[in-house]
């Protein structure tokens, strides 16, 4: 079955690896060679000039592993050249991970910034009653609205 040439179909391919990096120094300065030679352009009118953008990026990557290996991820590589199949967009992101594959999170610890109260009552000086559980409070800054866009609150207790 063929379909009309006019049409095409969009697929989705995920790639993912992991790799192990050997030498955080030798790293960085290979991150920070290939900035100097890459080509860089501005928008006409921009307020910054190529070599402050060059300067800015290999300020990003110094003492910065995760972006030191993010320059090198080339995302639009993923598919070569074919025929009958065209590139249209990609997206990467790097992660650092622990020994078992666990992204090591950036997180603050929402277990100590929104502690439970125990009390159990509606009048609890502490709580009022209302309490954010820590995964909640995770779960409402990953979308976006963080508990104080919500409208939630954090008891007085536990501000540091």
């Amino acid at each position: 079955m063929t379909r009309d040439q006019g049409r095409s179909r969009r697929i989705k391919v995920t790639v993912e690896a992991i790799v192990d990096i050997t030498d955080e120094n030798a790293l960085e300065q290979a991150a920070i060679a290939d900035i100097e030679t890459a080509q860089f352009s501005v928008l006409p009118g921009s307020s910054l000039g190529v070599e402050q953008v060059r300067q800015e990026e290999q300020d990003h990557i110094r003492g910065n592993v995760v972006a030191a290996a993010q320059w090198f991820v080339d995302a639009g590589g993923v598919i070569d050249d074919r025929s009958g199949i065209e590139f249209v967009e990609a997206t990467e992101s790097v992660a650092e991970i622990d020994e078992d594959g666990v992204p090591l999170s950036a997180w603050p610890p929402f277990a100590e910034l929104f502690p439970l109260c125990t009390c159990g009552t509606d009048n609890c000086d502490r709580c009022s009653g209302f309490q954010v559980a820590p995964q909640t409070a995770a779960s409402l800054v990953d979308s976006g609205r963080g508990p104080r866009r919500s409208g939630l609150r954090r008891c007085p207790g536990t501000w540091r």
